[in-house]
């Protein structure tokens, strides 16, 4: 049997069969591609059958146009009906990934460990079906397959990895090489790595297939790409301390240093291989949630009998569900949002002028005549006075109506796809028993809505015809409802209250991208976000001991991504007033949580999970934003690294 592997091994390690096997990797995957396109134009589909209205007979041609705009948007959904995106996308990974095992002389080895994995899995999916066995045994089979083959992908990303860092010479690619060794072999990033494969393999199991396909699509994405980061996150934490923290404890440091290896290459390497290993989970990560996102995404919506098919179409139904028109609409997008258009501004000179007449009025009052001269004072009176103007902007009494501006949108309307609208009323205490009714005139098309206090609801099919020719939508809210009484007379009725939108209460969004596109960009930002993290552990490891290195690193992680939450509690918050140590722990509460808003502002805004999730827009601006600024924190913190480690006695070092 030795020998038997052994020649085995000789021959995958041959040029020969790396080209043969390339070729015919090469050749099923075109055939594949082909096969796909022949097959998906052969085959009738259900939405092919669909037929729109005939708008040739519509006299008035502004209405035609819009009915024909409103059948383009349609089409568009309907389109992505077997995208052969997906498919290619999948035939280019596998090829890729098949041609790195095989050029890496595992090719057969490869070969054997999938055709075990089959004949485990195999057995397991056909009991099922012959009703030999249970659900569980599927849902079982399917987190094998999908672990290992995250398994084999990881594993070949590993060894081009090693290739690519052993090509450049010099110290500081040999110890990012020992680093990714280091991975493998440490029992506590070798269970972590382990358990990212497990769980997120076992992700799409936890998916109730009775729920609204929107729901099943963000719970993946948000548990999928949250849970992947996360559990990376505490990885790089882990080894980035421990790298450096037992090479000093076991004394392993004294070989490298005395080489001589400078400290800033030391450090720059291991910085570099915990980098490496965080790309090479967050690719293989990466792939998995992606192609299975494609695979959800071709599955039946709620109310369709068939994927992108609804059911009753041919009576006269919406040719798409609510479902999938949300799921396309609002998830599967990249969306950038457009606040209302503010008439003026908080530093603008005719603000100014209604702060220089309030301040004349109240000096007028002795109580005020010796505090307006003070510049924070009247900062304050301005800050008061703009919150006091935005509440009165935002705000409707009962049975009135107010209209706003949305500016900018010009990109908008040269789509065919509908703008959404979201927004968030509020009134009173916000009582979770009152329902108002509210109407929404978007460009001259109406929308009435029975709305709950404080709770963020969605218009998503604002035409793009409702923009003017100046790039704005003029958006009429009417706090109330039209009735029409027993002699036919109509009349508004308002609500009890007035209602009011919130900062960020009311917002209009279009799409400016894809959601691959996007996807791809929150990858690279979670990327950069797990690289400050590894400097930041590698900073602290170099002047701390392994217990109190992770506690500063984890507790610096959890501000970080804290920091967002904290600064809205800390609107809120309120200890209690009066006299004693309660304006005492309100200003120590105020001053450390400002503290830590403020360094990890940046980071806390990089928050790429939840604008995936939501389907709004990863700008490359903000991310490179982002990247200049953790670059600039992680230049400090190398710099603070180096400044500690190079002074350290290594040679004195207790291991204690």
């Amino acid at each position: 049997m030795t020998q038997l592997w052994a020649r085995i091994d000789r021959l995958q390690k041959s040029r020969g069969f790396k080209i043969i096997a390339s070729v015919l990797m090469l050749v099923l995957a075109i055939a594949g591609g082909i096969s796909y396109i022949a097959i998906s134009s052969s085959e009738s589909r259900a939405s092919d059958n669909i037929e729109f209205f005939d708008t040739s007979g519509i006299e008035d041609a502004n209405v035609r146009a819009q009915v024909e705009r409103q059948q383009r948007i349609v089409q568009n959904v309907l389109s992505q009906d077997r995208s052969p995106i997906a498919v290619f996308v999948g035939i280019v990974v596998v090829l890729c990934a098949a041609l790195i095992v095989i050029w890496l002389g595992l090719g057969l080895t490869y070969f054997f460990l999938n055709l075990g994995v089959l004949l485990v899995a195999g057995p397991m999916v056909a009991a099922v079906e012959f009703g030999w066995a249970g659900p569980n045994t599927a849902a079982l089979a399917r987190i094998i397959a999908g672990a290992a083959t995250l398994a084999f992908w990881f594993s070949a990303a590993l060894q081009i990895l090693r290739l690519l860092l052993s090509i450049p010479s010099g110290p500081v690619f040999a110890v990012a090489r020992n680093v990714l060794a280091e991975a493998v072999r440490m029992k506590v990033s070798l269970v972590f790595i382990v358990m990212l494969i497990i769980g997120l393999a076992a992700v799409p199991m936890l998916l109730n297939e009775e729920t609204p396909l929107r729901y099943r699509m963000q719970s993946f994405l948000q548990y999928g790409t949250a849970g992947a980061f996360w559990m990376i996150a505490i990885l790089t934490l882990l080894l980035s301390v421990a790298t450096l923290s037992f090479e000093q404890r076991d004394r392993i440091i004294w070989q490298t240093m005395t080489k001589p290896v400078s400290v800033w290459k030391y450090l720059l390497g291991k910085w570099l291989g915990v980098v490496s290993l965080n790309a090479a989970l967050l690719l293989v990560c990466g792939a998995g949630i992606f192609m299975f996102a494609e695979y959800l995404r071709q599955q039946p919506a709620d109310g369709e009998r068939e994927a992108y098919v609804a059911r009753g179409v041919e009576m006269g139904a919406s040719a798409i569900s609510e479902d999938r028109r949300i799921l396309h609409n609002q998830v599967l997008q990249a969306r950038v949002a457009r606040d209302i258009d503010m008439p003026v501004t908080k530093y603008s000179p005719e603000f100014g002028e209604i702060v220089d007449q309030f301040i004349e009025q109240r000096e007028a009052l002795e109580s005020f005549g010796e505090l307006v001269e003070e510049p924070q004072t009247r900062s304050q009176v301005r800050d008061d006075l703009y919150k006091d103007y935005i509440t009165r902007l935002r705000s409707i009494d009962p049975g009135q109506a107010k209209t706003y501006i949305f500016g900018g949108l010009e990109k908008a309307a040269e789509q065919d796809a509908p703008l959404l609208l979201r927004y968030r009323i509020e009134s009173g205490a916000n009582l979770p028993n009152e329902f108002y009714r509210v109407m929404f005139d978007a460009g001259g098309v109406q929308y009435e809505r029975e709305v709950g206090l404080a709770q963020t609801l969605i218009i998503d099919d604002i035409p793009p015809t409702a923009i003017n020719e100046n790039g704005q939508l003029e958006l009429t809210v009417l706090n109330g409802s039209f009735v029409q009484n027993s002699q036919g007379q109509v009349g508004i009725m308002g609500n009890p209250k007035a209602i009011t939108f919130p900062p960020g209460g009311l917002e209009l969004s279009y799409s400016v991208g894809t959601f691959r596109m996007n996807f791809l960009r929150v990858v690279v930002v979670l990327w950069i976000k797990l690289a400050f993290l590894s400097l930041l552990a590698i900073a602290a490891s170099t002047a701390l001991s392994f217990p109190v290195a992770c506690l500063v690193a984890f507790g610096a992680f959890f501000a970080a991504e804290s920091a967002t939450f904290l600064e809205d509690s800390l609107e809120v918050y309120n200890p209690f007033y009066g006299e004693g140590i309660g304006p005492a722990i309100l200003a120590v509460v105020e001053t450390i949580s400002n503290a830590v808003i403020w360094i990890f502002s940046v980071y806390a805004e990089l928050n790429p999970i939840e604008k995936l999730v939501q389907g709004e827009y990863v700008s490359w601006g903000s991310l490179a934003q982002g990247m200049a600024v953790l670059g600039f924190w992680c230049v400090v913190l190398f710099g603070v690294g180096w400044l500690v480690f190079r002074s350290r006695e290594l040679a004195m070092y207790s291991g204690q």
